[in-house]
């Protein structure tokens, strides 16, 4: 006590490690392709519909990918927009908070009490995740390929058997068909396994 009977000074500091475990590790490792393997049936593709029934055999589940000893290396098409790949700082250390606090008390007349107090903390070493895929679409030429798409898709627009259905038209694309004004995209061709499906008209 300082000041007599009258004043309190309190004061406290502490250090707090935090153990993350081994799961979010586990996670970033788990999740990227090649980790694990996925197995489906899709109706009309695998099976007709309304052919299986509760206790019947299901046919053979496909895989993918079909195989680990066959997974690598992993074709880029799979993977480039449809799945990430996470890793882990081999620097990493176990975060830990550093709190403290600081506070005075004092009595005033009567049967009241003032009181003034701190309270902090500092985390250190905490663990964040950083999406580097999204840091720089200048360089790499994606940005200029978006607007290539959008080039080729006003292009498409512009010719009405390439704009809208029935067939021949193949709907709004942005793909490369081929038609004035519009031009190669080999980042989204790569993505898109080089093919006119779907992808091109999403």
């Amino acid at each position: 006590m300082l000041g007599g009977s009258n004043t309190v000074i309190r004061g406290g500091a502490s250090i707090s490690y935090y153990d993350e475990g081994w799961v979010t590790a586990e996670n970033s490792f788990y999740t990227n392709p090649g980790g694990y393997q996925a197995v489906s049936l899709i109706p009309t593709e695998n099976f007709v519909p309304g052919s299986l029934s509760l206790g019947g055999t299901i046919p053979p589940l496909v895989g993918f990918p079909t195989s680990f000893a066959t997974a690598f290396p992993l074709p880029e098409a799979g993977f480039t927009f449809i799945q990430g790949f996470d890793t882990v700082n081999p620097n990493i250390r176990s975060p830990y908070t550093i709190a403290w606090n600081f506070g005075i008390q004092r009595k005033l007349p009567g049967n009241n009490v003032l009181e003034m107090a701190y309270v902090g903390n500092h985390v250190v070493h905490s663990w964040l995740q950083y999406d580097l895929n999204e840091v720089n679409i200048f360089e790499n030429g994606f940005l200029t390929e978006f607007q290539h798409a959008q080039q080729n898709l006003a292009a498409c627009e512009a010719v009405p058997s390439c704009n809208a259905p029935p067939p021949p038209a193949v709907g709004p694309s942005f793909a490369d068909n081929g038609l004035p004004g519009q031009v190669p995209l080999p980042i989204l061709g790569t993505a898109f396994s080089n093919g006119q499906g779907s992808a091109f008209t999403n």
